[in-house]
């Protein structure tokens, strides 16, 4: 029996370092699969001015926080944020390997872009109203198509809970939803 116990120690100390790196570095805690990890909601280096070295507008540098934040879920295509007006972002929601998955990074990119939103300047001021809208190209159109749209009122800005690990609940904060029926569910 000792000897077993011992095999058994020998075995995993060969194996686990195999799954784990081996090095110094922790093992991931999270996995993300299809959908990718989060970026962060820093501006890239070197990407706060156009390339005439103008300042970036608001509506870019959201833009541009909001693609890193999104990251594998999705490509954000327009954003527009006119001082006082709502927010409107409008992202193409990446294909996955199944409808399900492909569904998951709708509701990821939902989560993802009312955080990076959020986390921005323009609700230091009190939150907008903020419509998402996304886009999908479903079999048999040419072109993507509207299958999200999604409308949050200023309280539901400034209040919501944006987690991934809520992401089942993506569609449900919004104050407005109109989901496409492939995407239900």
């Amino acid at each position: 029996m000792l000897l077993i116990g011992a095999a058994v120690v020998i075995v995993l100390a060969v194996i686990v370092p195999t799954f784990t790196g081996g090095g110094s570095e922790p093992a991931p805690t999270v996995t993300t699969g299809a959908f990718g990890s989060p970026g962060t909601t820093a501006p890239p280096a070197g990407g706060t001015t156009t390339s005439a070295g103008q300042p970036l507008s608001a509506a870019e540098q959201l833009r541009q926080a909001i693609q890193d934040e999104l990251g594998q879920a999705g490509e954000v295509t327009s954003v527009t944020a006119p001082t006082g007006g709502p927010i409107t972002v409008t992202w193409e929601i990446q294909r996955a390997g199944s409808s399900g998955l492909t569904r998951n990074n709708a509701r990821f990119g939902v989560m993802r872009i009312m955080r990076a939103i959020q986390e921005s300047q323009l609700v230091a001021g009190g939150a907008p109203t903020v419509r998402l809208v996304g886009r999908y190209q479903l079999g048999g159109s040419a072109d993507p198509v509207t299958v999200v749209r999604l409308r949050f009122d200023p309280s539901t800005v400034e209040q919501g809970n944006f987690d991934d690990r809520d992401y089942l609940k993506a569609f449900d904060l919004a104050d407005a939803a109109v989901i496409h029926p492939p995407f239900r569910g």
